[in-house]
């Protein structure tokens, strides 16, 4: 009788622990699944046949614990190597959904380019708001389009028409601000690097009291490649910031990507260059 009994208990829990393992298999499959779609479908880890292996090793473990059920061997093994697969597979899923929120946030900001055009005045200058000024100097011929928008922006927002007063440029602006010929003038976040190469405290001598940020649509799209050998032009500026921020280039480099090889190279260009002036000894 007693033995009765315990044979009828471990058929139960035997019966218990295949149901566990049945629904574990399901859950394990379907990460597995999401997984390798996701890998796949957005190119990840497609490298040295990795994604393949992974593949590979995913369905070996799928098919050891769909064989383990079958014979009933091992259920305790089974639930653990179940587990720990499932775990795997979703953090994997949720490590590739963190990289491309991260590439979709970098390619919606790359989609707009944004200049930052500012009023500033003296450190020391009594002037406190654009309501106090009546006149800028700023370079119209050089940077028009962004001058114009900000005037237009400080018109409609503080319903001030301030009057501009053109220079050659903005480093001739900047100059007159600091000698007193002028009581203001516009700067141009892109143009801002310029003058720190010429005055690194420049921006401790200056008080903004008017700032406006203007972001246009980038319309150039990426020409499609078809060859498996292709360069990409990769451009850094010298400037703190978001992405989309507009100033000079700093960096610049061209990738040639070759799929054959499986190899890349880096071929970088200066800024800055010294160039021996003709039929002297001078260097420009």
């Amino acid at each position: 009788m007693s033995s009765r009994t315990n044979r009828k208990q471990k058929h139960t829990s035997n019966g218990s622990w295949g149901m566990v393992n049945v629904g574990l298999t399901i859950l394990y499959a379907i990460l597995a699944l999401v997984l390798l779609f996701t890998m796949f479908n957005y190119n990840f880890l497609s490298f040295r046949f990795l994604n393949i292996i992974i593949t590979i090793g995913l369905l070996v473990v799928l098919a050891i614990s769909i064989f383990l059920q079958k014979t009933k061997k091992s259920p305790l093994v089974t639930t653990v190597v179940l587990v720990i697969f499932s775990l795997v597979s979703l953090v994997g899923i949720f490590g590739f959904k963190q990289m491309i929120d991260i590439t979709n946030r970098i390619n919606q900001t790359a989609a707009f380019s944004e200049v930052e055009m500012s009023i500033v005045v003296p450190k020391d200058s009594d002037i406190r708001d654009v309501s106090q000024i009546t006149s800028v100097q700023a370079p119209t011929k050089v940077d028009k389009n962004n001058i114009d928008s900000l005037m237009s922006a400080l018109k409609e927002d503080k319903k001030v028409d301030v009057k501009v007063d053109d220079v050659a440029s903005y480093q001739e602006a900047y100059d007159n601000l600091k000698s007193g010929k002028s009581k203001a003038m516009v700067l141009s976040g892109s143009y801002a690097t310029l003058l720190e190469s010429v005055d690194s405290n420049y921006a401790s001598n200056l008080k903004t009291i008017y700032t406006y940020k203007i972001k246009k649509k980038n319309s150039n799209s990426a020409n499609q490649v078809d060859s498996k050998v292709f360069n990409i032009y990769i451009s850094g500026i010298d400037t703190y910031g978001p992405i989309s921020t507009v100033s000079r280039s700093d960096v610049n480099i061209i990738m040639t990507v070759n799929m054959n090889t499986h190899k890349i190279l880096l071929t970088t260009t200066p800024r800055d260059a010294y160039v021996k002036i003709g039929q002297t000894s001078m260097i420009n």
